[in-house]
């Protein structure tokens, strides 16, 4: 059975982080997932990976505060193991 994907979605500074590191806590199993972006990691207050816009490859993406964020598509491998995503997403 494939996994599932679940979002914690809300304003910056609205604990999603603290959310999603319990939750991992409470079950090792879940797969964190940080989404990507298209700038280098350390232009940004909230964690995640740094990408190229030609690395793409997103599996799901969204817009918020003008920039794209996104899922990675190698995420699917856990997925088809199983094993359930948790992901920190843009109200937008």
């Amino acid at each position: 059975m494939a996994g599932r994907g679940f979002a914690g979605v809300g304003p910056s500074d609205a604990g999603k982080d603290r959310l999603m590191a319990e939750a991992k806590r409470c079950r090792p199993d879940l797969h964190v997932v940080r989404p990507v972006m298209p700038r280098p990691e350390s232009a940004g207050r909230e964690p995640c990976e740094g990408v190229s816009e030609a690395e793409g490859g997103l599996l799901v993406d969204w817009q918020s505060g003008g920039m794209c964020h996104g899922i990675p598509r190698s995420v699917e491998r856990a997925m088809s193991e199983g094993r359930n995503l948790l992901f920190a997403g843009s109200r937008a």
